[in-house]
């Protein structure tokens, strides 16, 4: 069984706002589902790519900021914006491990950038 497909499938029909932080804590939810659907029955899942990059969903984001957060998790790092330091008309992203902030693994004010890192990082096997 594909559970990514049934998270992806719920995500998508889910009947909330369009915000960002919405989505993001129900898929952090779906996640933690499939983890432990997966730990249960011993299955894994599989990746929706068949080379096992990011690129595929990344080029299929088209740009959407929570979409790329999600891609992100899927990688087992963090897509973080920085509204604070430099206002909200000059976001800084930044991508840490899943379970810290304190490292940046790469910082920059061009969204472009980090979809470059995206596009070459590989999904985790879950």
């Amino acid at each position: 069984m594909d559970y990514q497909a049934l998270r992806d499938e719920i995500l998508h029909s889910w009947r909330v706002s369009k915000r960002a932080e919405s989505k993001e804590h129900i898929a952090l939810a779906l996640d933690t589902f499939i983890a432990l659907m997966v730990a249960i029955t011993g299955e894994s899942t599989t990746t929706s790519t068949p080379n096992g990059t990011a690129a595929p969903l990344v080029d299929a984001a088209d740009g959407d900021i929570a979409e790329l957060q999600r891609i992100t998790s899927r990688c087992g790092k963090r897509l973080n914006i920085d509204l604070v330091t430099r206002g909200v008309n000059n976001p800084i992203f930044f991508i840490t491990p899943a379970y810290t902030m304190t490292e940046r693994i790469v910082s920059t004010m061009d969204i472009n950038e980090i979809i470059h890192w995206l596009r070459r990082q590989d999904l985790l096997e879950e």
